[in-house]
């Protein structure tokens, strides 16, 4: 993986454990009574903080952003298309999935589209509409 800055670094190691706590939501009906691990609304929080933060950094979109930019960029883009694909996958188990782990995969893909922006420092390839006609 390409040098990342240090505070997105930080916070895909928690990810990272956010996600094997989704896993173990995942792995256990909502129906189920017993107690089981599941993902909190703190957690979706924490994601919606990191967010707000890093967007009060970069500046509006004006257009589309494509995949790309710097390697580190380009890879954050796959990491959110692994995430939506995971969310499709989690919005197709229905009732059997808690809400919490739809919410938290939402808020990840908006994340890792976020950091990829900022990963490009302000230099991300735009689409520009019909330029190869």
């Amino acid at each position: 993986m390409p040098e990342l800055p240090e505070r997105t670094a930080t916070w895909l190691r928690r990810i990272q454990n956010d996600l094997f706590d989704l896993g173990a939501d995942l792995a256990v009906p909502e129906s189920d009574t017993r107690e089981r691990l599941r993902l909190l609304p703190e957690q979706v929080g924490w994601l919606e903080q990191r967010c707000d933060e890093v967007n009060a950094e970069l500046e509006p979109l004006r257009s589309f952003v494509l995949s790309g930019g710097t390697p580190a960029a380009a890879w954050l883009h796959v990491c959110r298309t692994v995430c939506r694909r995971a969310e499709r996958r989690v919005v197709a188990l229905g009732a059997d999935a808690s809400p919490e782990t739809l919410r938290y995969l939402n808020r990840l893909s908006d994340l890792l589209f976020i950091l990829a922006r900022d990963a490009n420092g302000g230099e991300e390839p735009l689409w520009v509409p019909g330029q190869n006609r």
